[in-house]
C-alpha cells in the first residue's frame, strides 16, 4: 500500500473577501494575496437563463455588453480599454450574467465607471441587434450545437427541470428575440437588487468610494428576480444526428449539492486527470474510444448529478452507459477506503480550482443571496455518506438523453 507523507500546514493564504455596500450596491472585494499589478472587477447580475422572459433573452442581453451606451460609443470603449491594456469579457449561465474587466490597479476608477455605464446606460439600438449582436449569438449557438455532448446535456436539463433551470442557456432559432424583449428584460435585471460587484486585487475602501460616485449609484433600487419553485422530473430525450454519439445519464435533485455528491462523482469518475494513465475510478477503464465524465452542477436551490458518455461507436457508448449506471449501484453497495481517500482529495482540489476560476460569479451569487461569502468548507466525507448519496440517486428521478444513432443507443428502461 502506498503512503504519502504530508507536512502540517501552519498557515495558509486563502481568498478572503470583504463584504460591504456603496450607494445600495452590494460589493465583495478581495485584497489579500492579490497581484502586485493587476485587478479584476465583475458585475454579477441575477439574470441568467432560468429567469428568461423569452427563450434566449438573457443570452442576447449578455451579448449587448460593451456596445453603445449613453456615455460612450462601443468603438471608444473598446479602443480606450486596449490603450490601457485591459480585457473586457462577458458570459451567461443558468443563474447569472457576468460582465468583467481585467486591468492594471491604477485604472480601477475608470473601469468602475465603464461597467456602470454598461448596466445603466446601454442604448439597445435595433441596428446593433441586427448587425452585431445577432451574428455573435448565432455563431455561439451554431458552435455549441455542433457538439453532441452539449446537446445531450442540454436535453437532460430540459427533461429534468422543464422550465427555469431547464431553459436553454443559449438563444434558440425558433424563438427570435426582439429589441423590445431585450429592453424589457434589461429593465428587470439591471437594478441594485439584482447586481453585485466582485473585485480582486483592489483596496476595498477605494472601490466603495468609486462606486458611490459612479453610474452604479444612479441605478434604480428595483426588485429582486424570483425564480419559480424547482420541480424535478424523470424522462428521456432522443435526438437523431450523424457523427459522434453521446449519452447523458442524469439525476435531478431538489436542493443545493452536497459534499457527498461531489465525492461520489469522483468515485464514479471516468476520464483520468493523469496524462497517459487510466483513472482508478469505477469508470476509469471503460472501453477504448469512449470518453466518460461525471459531474455535479449545483445551483441555489437544485443540483444535477450527471454522467456523459461519447464516442464514434454507438454500441461502445451504449455499453459504457450501462457500466455508468452499474457504477452508481456499486457505489450504493459500498466504497473502498482507497477509493474514498482518492475521491475526497480530488473533490477538494476541484472545489478549490472551480472557486479560483469562477470565484467572481460564485462570490457574486453569494453576495446577492446574503449567504456567507467565500469557499465552502471542504470537510472529509465518509464512506457511509457516499453510499447514502448513491442510493438516494437511484431512488430519485432519472433522466436519459441520447444524441446520434438512436437505433442503437440505449433507452432509459434498458439502463435502470
Amino acid at each position: 500500500m502506498f503512503a504519502i507523507s504530508r507536512s502540517k500546514v501552519i498557515a495558509s493564504s486563502t481568498r478572503c473577501f470583504s463584504t460591504l455596500e456603496s450607494a445600495g450596491v452590494k460589493i465583495a472585494a478581495q485584497q489579500e494575496g492579490a497581484s502586485a499589478y493587476g485587478s479584476k472587477l465583475s458585475v454579477v447580475v441575477r439574470g441568467g437563463s432560468r429567469y428568461n422572459t423569452k427563450p434566449g433573452v438573457a443570452h442576447v442581453l449578455e451579448k449587448f455588453a460593451f456596445k453603445n451606451n449613453n456615455h460612450k460609443s462601443a468603438l471608444r470603449l473598446t479602443r480606450e480599454a486596449e490603450l490601457v491594456g485591459a480585457q473586457l469579457t462577458s458570459g451567461v449561465s443558468r443563474e447569472n450574467i457576468v460582465l468583467s474587466a481585467n486591468f492594471l490597479k491604477e485604472d480601477l476608477e475608470y473601469f468602475v465607471q465603464n461597467l456602470g455605464a454598461v448596466v445603466n446606460g446601454t442604448v439597445f439600438n435595433k441596428y446593433e441587434l441586427v448587425e452585431r449582436v445577432a451574428p455573435l449569438v448565432a455563431a455561439e449557438v451554431n458552435h455549441a450545437n455542433s457538439d453532441p455532448v452539449y446537446l445531450a446535456t442540454e436535453a437532460a436539463y430540459e427533461t429534468a427541470f422543464r422550465s427555469g433551470l431547464g431553459n436553454s442557456v443559449l438563444a434558440e432559432a425558433h424563438s427570435p428575440v426582439t429589441i423590445e424583449d431585450v429592453v424589457d428584460y434589461a429593465s428587470k435585471v439591471y437594478n441594485k437588487s439584482n447586481i453585485a460587484l466582485v473585485a480582486s486585487g483592489v483596496i476595498p475602501a477605494d472601490l466603495q468610494k468609486f462606486v458611490a460616485n459612479s453610474y452604479f449609484a444612479e441605478l434604480s433600487a428595483g426588485s429582486a428576480l424570483k425564480a419559480e419553485s424547482v420541480k424535478t422530473f424523470s424522462g428521456e430525450s432522443r435526438i437523431k444526428a450523424a457523427g459522434v454519439n453521446a449519452v447523458t445519464v442524469a439525476f435531478p435533485i431538489q436542493g443545493a449539492s452536497s459534499a457527498a455528491l461531489a465525492v461520489l462523482a469522483k468515485v464514479v469518475g471516468g476520464k483520468s486527470h493523469i496524462k497517459w494513465a487510466n483513472s482508478s475510478s469505477l469508470l476509469g477503464s471503460v472501453a477504448g474510444g469512449v470518453e466518460v465524465s461525471t459531474s455535479v452542477a449545483s445551483f441555489s436551490d437544485a443540483s444535477l448529478f450527471y454522467i456523459t458518455i461519447s464516442g464514434a461507436s454507438a454500441s461502445a457508448v451504449s455499453s459504457a452507459a450501462k457500466e455508468a449506471v452499474a457504477a452508481i449501484k456499486t457505489a450504493a453497495a459500498g466504497v473502498s477506503d482507497a477509493a474514498l481517500a482518492a475521491a475526497n482529495a480530488q473533490a477538494k482540489l476541484e472545489a478549490a480550482a472551480v472557486f479560483e476560476s469562477f470565484s467572481n460569479e460564485i462570490v457574486g451569487q453569494q453576495a446577492l443571496s446574503g449567504s456567507k461569502v467565500g469557499l465552502a468548507s471542504l470537510a472529509k466525507v465518509s464512506a457511509e455518506q457516499v453510499k447514502d448519496a448513491a442510493a438516494s440517486l437511484l431512488k430519485g428521478k432519472t433522466v436519459v438523453s441520447v444524441v446520434g444513432n438512436t437505433h442503437e443507443l440505449p433507452h432509459a428502461d434498458e439502463l435502470f
